[in-house]
């Protein structure tokens, strides 16, 4: 029976356990368009959205996986549930930027 294992931290991966891999498919980090497609296809259509937001301001200097985008996203969008407005702000988008390099050990 195959087995798919993803991961976005192959240094993290004990080399013993790496040899028995049949193959390993390496998935680039998306560039500026993809990033801007990502973040543009990520928000929610059920929400309102301010006029601040500014998908080309997120895309162009945080260089994020799509997993990462879609978390960021999730958070702004907490966010907004949370004040009951339903209203998602960049600023909600940028704390989840920020939540998103914590957790990857980046300086934001």
């Amino acid at each position: 029976m195959p087995l798919i294992l993803a991961s976005n931290f192959k240094n993290n991966i004990d080399e013993a356990f790496l040899r028995r891999f049949h193959s390993l498919v390496p998935f680039p980090m998306p560039n500026f368009n993809e990033r801007l497609m990502l973040w543009q296809k990520s928000m929610p259509a059920n929400l309102k959205i301010d006029a601040s937001v500014n998908l080309d301001e997120l895309a162009k200097p945080y260089e994020l996986s799509g997993a990462s985008i879609l978390d960021a996203v999730q958070h702004a969008v907490l966010q907004s549930y949370s004040r009951d407005n339903h209203v998602l702000l960049q600023g909600d988008l940028i704390d989840g930027i920020k939540k998103e390099y914590l957790k990857e050990d980046k300086t934001f």
